[in-house]
């Protein structure tokens, strides 16, 4: 007898070893099996034991969840299961199957959510129904933990949704005992049932049709039968059944951030202070209670601050709790008292944005924000915003704003921008706006303003139209070295408000446009680009009643630098385009001046042919060689100077004609050009007999060779009063 004893000891050890594997030694408290559903993701969850009894999805798969709070510190995983066919199916050993008698354990973690389906919603059910642990009791509306050896057995606690219920079952060969946390629940006599095949969890294991809505973790199967206090330490959350014990729960409690704080983006510290008798093993954080907040935080040696960052940017704005929950080494827990804080994610809304106060070297910004938050500015001549303000009022947030920008350019146009932020950081922006500073010459405001960012290393052009009149600027490639960027900025100015400060470059010019424009090169906020390495081109774009009284020919553009105004280089005018054109060494104020043609013909003292002025001395265009003489083109020097008594021209040419022009008169002009020989087109329209009304360019050419034989200057093809009067003298 004593040494069949010794044989079966010898056979239990050697079928321990082979189970075991190398590497491995088993307690004897060790589960044969233990799903912790930690794995987080894929569609075999493993065994944490050494038997590598792994689990697999249905193909109606349950999902991974971390949303498990009351469950042990070692799972930070659960899954979820819906009850629509998802389950966990084991294919349970051979050499592992229960005989009817041998002793067992089963242990997991469960949270009901919703109503089961069918008659019994089965958490485990193991070997076509021989044995069945399931969540509701006879139908799908009161949720109870009921079990099945051959017979249903029903507890007395009512589960509540979505609360965490730990439950193990033991058998140890003739009675079977049911708990539900530490609390022995059911016990009775049992004669044993064999268990071998499939283990399914979630769902029932002849069929998927009753299944569970809620969670389940933490799936341990021993092959003994667990005591009381074994089963007290695991539903305490120890990963070890025969844990020594420890009754005292550590401290824990949240220290940041403080109660009734406002909270808000996406790098929130919170800290929690912990203590124990021993070792604070880990600590995690939740929000609203079952909301967890990253991952636990460990200690492996005797810490007792634990820092996390919280992420607030998902949840909605408004009251929410905060926790910290702790465990020790035998995994007491402990749960700190909850924290209140306002989440809030929203920056203010910005309103009533404005400018005032704008002088030469500066401006003050205002507006007004929805909630308390600080005042900031920025700004740049370009819209790139790189200068900026300080940021003010943040011990102490208002919602009325004013913030003084200064040091900058007189007569430049600024963008901005403000920007508040409240108490939890959040910060808002406003659209853009703009202001000019004053201090332009002449005094007057700009009519139009146009900022363009140039690169240097390649060639730009930047244009502004104001009333019909455009100054474009062209910079060639490397123009500078002074900078790799500038800023260029055009603004149109009143050429009168102007020349009123300026004065003309000589008495003798008249202003040719109603507009200036003021031009400047920009390498900051506050420094502008004097001169060039290479000259700029500029060109002005006049119209046609800006010439009507001047000498086209005589156009020149001039620039206003150094309380002087000086001719530019290399200038041509395009009558066609109405274009004036010229080279430039640096920025300023640009503009076109002209002769008139009056003073222009009365210069003129020696001519072949037919001379128009006046032969009244008294007149400032007196001539002694003009005949035909129209009262209308006498410059008198004063109001009661002599009419000459000549004879008017003839009413065929009452006004000057330009190219683009129409009308019956320029019909006559066509016909006279023709009778003498100038002809205006050899055949077709414009040929003699067929005289049209429309001053084109054949019309100019043909008039520009007569003012050019008849020695009148300019020969432009103008049918101006010069012209008007040879041409009436040579038809009387």
């Amino acid at each position: 007898m004593r040494a069949r004893f010794f044989v079966r000891v010898l056979l239990c050890a050697f079928l321990l070893a082979i189970s075991v594997g190398p590497g491995r030694a088993i307690a004897a408290a060790d589960p044969i099996m233990w799903l912790k559903f930690d794995d987080g993701s894929g569609t075999t969850p493993q065994d944490s034991g050494a038997n590598n009894i792994d689990g697999s999805f249905t193909a109606t798969e349950p999902t991974w969840t971390n949303n498990v709070p009351s469950v042990s510190f070692d799972n930070p995983y659960a899954l979820s299961f819906t009850g629509s066919g998802d389950a966990v199916n084991v294919s349970w050993p051979v050499g592992r199957n229960f005989a009817a008698t041998d002793p067992r354990s089963f242990s997991f973690w469960y949270k009901p959510t919703a109503n089961g389906e069918g008659s019994y919603s089965r958490i485990i059910s193991w070997s076509s129904d021989k044995l069945e642990i399931a969540g509701t009791e006879a139908g799908p509306t009161t949720h109870k933990i009921t079990y099945f050896d051959g017979n249903w057995h029903a507890t007395d606690i009512t589960l509540s949704l979505g609360t965490w219920y730990h439950v193990t079952f033991t058998y140890d060969g003739t009675t079977a005992k049911f708990y539900i946390g530490n609390e022995l629940q059911d016990e009775h006599s049992l004669a044993g049932r064999d268990l071998s095949g499939t283990l399914r969890i979630g769902n029932r294991v002849q069929q998927l049709d009753e299944g569970i809505n809620g969670y389940i973790d933490d799936v341990r199967v021993y092959d003994y039968a667990l005591n009381s206090t074994q089963v007290g330490n695991l539903s305490s959350g120890s990963s070890n059944p025969d844990a020594a014990p420890d009754a005292t729960s550590p401290s824990v409690e949240i220290t940041v951030p403080a109660s009734a704080a406002t909270i808000g983006g996406s790098a929130v510290t919170l800290t929690a202070s912990s203590s124990d008798n021993v070792l604070v093993s880990g600590v995690k954080f939740y929000y609203d209670s079952t909301n967890q907040i990253g991952s636990e935080i460990t200690a492996t040696t005797s810490v007792n601050i634990y820092n996390s960052t919280f992420n607030t940017t998902a949840l909605s704005d408004g009251s929410h709790t905060l926790i910290a929950v702790a465990r020790d080494a035998a995994g007491n827990r402990a749960t700190s008292t909850a924290v209140t804080v306002t989440v809030d994610n929203t920056g203010p809304t910005i309103s009533a944005v404005a400018s005032s106060s704008i002088t030469s070297s500066g401006g003050t910004l205002t507006w007004t924000t929805s909630e308390a938050a600080s005042t900031k500015a920025v700004y740049s001549a370009d819209s790139l915003y790189a200068s900026s303000t300080t940021e003010t009022d943040t011990s102490t947030r208002v919602t009325s704003h004013s913030k003084a920008i200064s040091s900058l350019l007189s007569c430049t146009l600024y963008n901005y921008k403000v920007i508040s932020a409240d108490t939890a950081g959040n910060y808002a922006t406003s659209t853009a706006g703009t202001f000019t500073t004053t201090g332009c010459t002449g005094g007057s405001a700009p009519s139009s303003s146009t900022s363009t960012v140039v690169t240097v290393s390649s060639a730009a052009t930047s244009t502004v139209t104001d009333t019909g009149r455009t100054i474009t600027v062209s910079t060639p490639a490397n123009f500078t070295s002074t900078s790799s960027s500038v800023v260029i900025q055009i603004k149109g100015l009143s050429s009168s408000a102007v020349l009123d400060t300026t004065g003309k470059p000589s008495s003798s010019l008249s202003s040719a446009a109603s507009l200036v424009f003021n031009v400047t090169a920009l390498i900051n906020n506050t420094t502008e680009l004097d001169s060039f390495d290479t000259a700029v081109t500029v060109s002005y774009t006049y119209t046609d009643g800006d010439v009507s009284s001047l000498d086209e020919s005589t156009l020149k553009m001039y620039h206003y630098k150094n309380s002087t105004w000086s001719e530019l280089d290399s200038c041509s005018v395009n009558t066609g385009t109405n274009t004036i054109t010229c080279t430039a060494p640096h920025f300023s104020i640009f503009a076109i001046f002209g002769t008139s043609q009056s003073s222009s013909s009365s210069s003129s003292t020696t001519h072949t042919g037919v001379v128009i002025g006046c032969t009244d001395r008294a007149a400032l265009n007196f001539s002694p060689y003009a005949f035909g003489v129209n009262t209308a083109l006498c410059q008198y020097a004063r109001q009661a100077a002599a009419v000459s008594t000549a004879a008017p021209l003839p009413p065929a040419f009452t006004r000057d004609l330009r190219r683009g022009m129409s009308g019956e008169d320029v019909k006559r002009l066509q016909q006279w050009l023709n009778a003498r020989g100038h002809v205006v087109s050899k055949s077709g329209p414009g040929s003699r007999g067929k005289e049209t009304a429309y001053f084109g360019s054949a019309t100019a050419k043909a008039l520009a060779a007569f003012q050019k034989k008849s020695k009148i200057k300019p020969s432009s093809g103008y049918f101006g009063p010069v012209t008007r009067g040879i041409v009436a003298g040579s038809m009387r």
